[in-house]
């Protein structure tokens, strides 16, 4: 109560001196106030009289603005008292600017009198010394703010870590050991455990198997305990994949790290259609250049685009898809669909596209000769259903001590033996009992089929090059993209990690999601093939500079690539296709996707070796002294690289 007595009695006080307009004793009554004003208690009555005093000061200050003088200026307490209530927060901004204007006022006439310039001396020391705090308080709180988000960041990168630790473990992890303990079987330990298998299940499984079948079965279920498991520090169980999956629609998901809507305010054009600086080779018949045939058609597109998008319509997969090809300077071979690059090259595009393919190796070589017979005899066995004499046969293949000259044949028989193993233990992972589609998840499409298989093939040049899988972040391209699978070269080109190739996985056949994964996956790949030009090699190297890499879904699959033929010229294409069997009667199809897969690592470690070579060349004396020399390239296709258009994502 006595303390809101003070405050009624100062209130009092202010409207009492404002009524009577006696400027010294409404100065004296505002300086009683300042103390009462500034407590850290808080009740209505104090903000009242905060209020009140708010009013009877810019009364005050308007009133001296309009005389042009001050009739407080004399009085040193009052001028400080208006330096104060300048800074309060409690003014609005016109109240504020009131106040600053008056301020300035008072010390002009502190100034014209000789008496009374050290008082305005003193004021602008002191509100010098205000700014002066106020800066270092700001600059401190900038950077406590900074090294929260620092902190943050890294909080947000450890978890990160982590969660790839945890949820792609098992895809890093998958390599056949070449040891004597090749009868291998990483199904077992996830049916332990997972429990997918369930014992009435199994119990059906026996009751129609022979009985030689049976003993087979039993002895290898006790000889399994001496295996070698292949999937390393599997920390999530089959069932955790289900659960995760039973909450997801039917629908297809087509969504990918790109929206599906261009905005066309944001491109720069000019930037993606800069003009050649030489003589073009790549010319139509009509004497128009490709490129800039590519550059006109692109500018159609975009312009018909817009119509579409202004009736609030939206773009379907295809025209995205040439749009973002287009602005990369990539004509794709492969676009032979409804609004597709082919329709922009008319009746040339044939031709085009055959002079193109004719520059690229896409070809794979056959197996031939102990690899040949060994697959026709495998698949001869499975043929008339004598699916463990097969495994058998390749257990006998893989017998004894691994020979570095038998790599290759190791590895493709590896593989089989892997394949058909998987389908014994389970023979319905893709397919029910009905053959219907099993609901499989595209990390499971990888990690039970083309993960192992991939690792197998690349499992003896792992001192080249190394496979990072699961939605890796690509630093090839300007934006960062994700990468299911991404291969990287092991050493560093001047200091910097070099990328080889970039691989795209999807869980079904969309049509939607299939063409924005080929126009992602080409653009990315294009971005990988401009990094590896920026090296200094030799002519030779670069006449085979093509980078290629996988498009998957489900269990379909292609080699895909890009190369860069003429100045500002690539060329997308497609390569074989990829097929993996569904069931064990299905295993024929293997025999052209592992010829594909040998093909896609040959190329990569082509590229890898040439990387090699130019780190033996090198020296620290030359890497310290002469870097500008070393970073550039020097080939003849080092200045026709153009920019990669990418959407830009804001999170």
């Amino acid at each position: 109560m006595a303390l809101q007595s003070k405050y009624k009695q100062a209130r009092d006080q202010l409207k009492k001196e404002l009524c009577e307009e006696n400027c010294i004793a409404l100065s004296r009554a505002i300086f009683n106030v300042i103390p009462i004003m500034f407590e850290k208690r808080r009740s209505n009555e104090r903000l009242a009289l905060k209020s009140l005093l708010g009013d009877v000061v810019l009364h005050q200050l308007s009133i001296a603005g309009e005389k042009k003088i001050h009739p407080l200026a004399s009085d040193k307490t009052t001028v400080f008292i208006i330096i104060r209530l300048s800074e309060w927060k409690k003014y609005g901004f016109n109240d504020k600017d009131t106040a600053h204007r008056t301020l300035g006022k008072c010390l002009e006439y502190l100034r014209s009198k000789p008496e009374l310039q050290s008082i305005a001396v003193n004021i602008m020391e002191t509100l010098e010394d205000k700014k002066i705090l106020n800066d270092f308080w700001a600059s401190k709180k900038c950077e406590e703010k900074k090294e929260n988000l620092k902190k943050r960041r890294q909080v947000a990168e450890e978890r990160s870590k982590l969660y790839d630790a945890e949820q792609h473990a098992t895809m890093k992890e998958i390599i056949y050991r070449q040891d004597n303990n090749v009868r291998e079987n990483f199904n077992v330990e996830i049916i332990k455990k997972g429990g997918r298998v369930q014992e009435t299940e199994k119990k059906q499984q026996m009751s129609s198997t022979p009985n030689s079948r049976k003993r087979k079965s039993d002895n290898l279920s006790e000889n399994n305990e001496n295996f070698k498991m292949r999937l390393l520090g599997y920390r999530q169980s089959e069932n955790e994949f289900e659960d995760d999956k039973s909450d997801e629609d039917e629908t297809e998901d087509v969504t990918s790290d790109e929206e599906d809507v261009i905005n066309f305010s944001t491109i720069s054009f000019d930037q993606f259609t800069e003009s050649s600086k030489g003589e073009e080779i790549w010319t139509l018949k009509n004497g128009e250049s490709v490129r800039n045939t590519l550059i006109r058609m692109t500018s159609e597109a975009i312009k018909k685009a817009k119509e579409i998008q202004s009736k609030k319509k939206k773009l379907n997969a295809s025209i995205s898809s040439t749009i973002r090809l287009g602005l990369s300077s990539i004509v794709d071979l492969s676009s032979e669909f409804s609004g597709g690059m082919y329709s922009w090259f008319g009746g040339e595009w044939p031709d085009l596209k055959a002079k193109a393919l004719a520059k690229i190796n896409i070809k794979p070589k056959m197996f031939e000769d102990l690899i040949k017979s060994d697959i026709e005899k495998i698949e001869e066995l499975c043929n008339e259903h004598k699916y463990w004499e097969a495994r058998d046969f390749v257990y006998e293949k893989l017998k004894g001590r691994p020979d570095r000259t038998e790599t290759f044949h190791r590895q493709v028989m590896k593989i089989y033996f892997f394949i058909i193993e998987m389908f014994l233990v389970d023979p319905y992972v893709f397919v029910d009992r009905e053959g219907n589609k099993q609901n499989l998840t595209e990390i499971e499409f990888t990690l039970k089929v083309a993960g192992p298989i991939i690792d197998i093939i690349f499992s003896d040049v792992q001192h080249l090059v190394q496979l990072k899988w699961g939605e890796t972040v690509s630093k090839a391209t300007t934006v960062g993209r994700k990468i299911d699978l991404k291969i990287m070269y092991r050493g560093k080109n001047q200091g910097k990690n070099v990328e080889l190739s970039h691989s795209e996985c999807a869980r079904r056949t969309n049509s939607t999601k299939i063409i924005n994964d080929r126009s992602k996956c080409l653009r990315t790949n294009k971005s990988v093939l401009d990094q590896y030009l920026s090296h200094d090699l030799s002519d030779e190297i670069i006449e085979n500079s093509a980078v290629i890499g996988l498009q998957l879904a489900a269990l379909y699959g292609q080699i895909i690539g890009v190369d860069l033929l003429d100045e500002g010229l690539y060329f997308g294409f497609e390569g074989p296709l990829l097929r993996f069997p569904t069931q064990i009667n299905d295993i024929t199809v293997l025999k052209q996707t592992l010829e594909a897969l040998y093909f896609f690592k040959e190329n990569i470690v082509h590229k890898a070796e040439a990387l090699s070579c130019l780190n033996k060349n090198s020296d620290p004396f030359s890497n310290t002294f002469h870097t500008e020399r070393i970073s550039k390239s020097r080939h003849y296709k080092a200045n026709f690289i153009r920019s990669t258009y990418f959407t830009v994502i804001i999170q």
